[in-house]
């Protein structure tokens, strides 16, 4: 689990291979975080991710998919999204509608 020290940026970078869910070799790369410990957190929580385990609930996967994606989108888009979810699709789940 190797973490590199970018001297022009004076950052941390999570560097690392891992396997998807076909058993293809992938590399991902993130750079700038602020110390060690930061990169080689983000590559652990990155692996357990993306672990081949199906038995995920669904409430795990839109907690993983929160945590990834609504940082990077509008707010009013996220609400769009949340509202999706919470009155379309966990509806399906639940048994309530179809």
């Amino acid at each position: 689990m190797p973490a590199y020290f970018n001297q022009k940026t004076k950052k941390w970078d999570a560097n690392f291979s891992y396997r998807d869910f076909e058993n293809n070799s992938r590399k991902k790369m993130k750079r700038g975080f602020k110390t060690e410990e930061e990169a080689l957190t983000w590559e652990k929580d990155f692996k357990e991710f993306c672990k081949k385990d199906m038995s995920k609930s669904f409430g795990e996967f839109y907690k993983n998919y929160e945590s990834d994606i609504r940082p990077r989108v509008r707010p009013s888009t996220w609400r769009t999204k949340e509202y999706i979810v919470k009155y379309k699709i966990l509806r399906l789940f639940r048994g309530n509608g179809g």
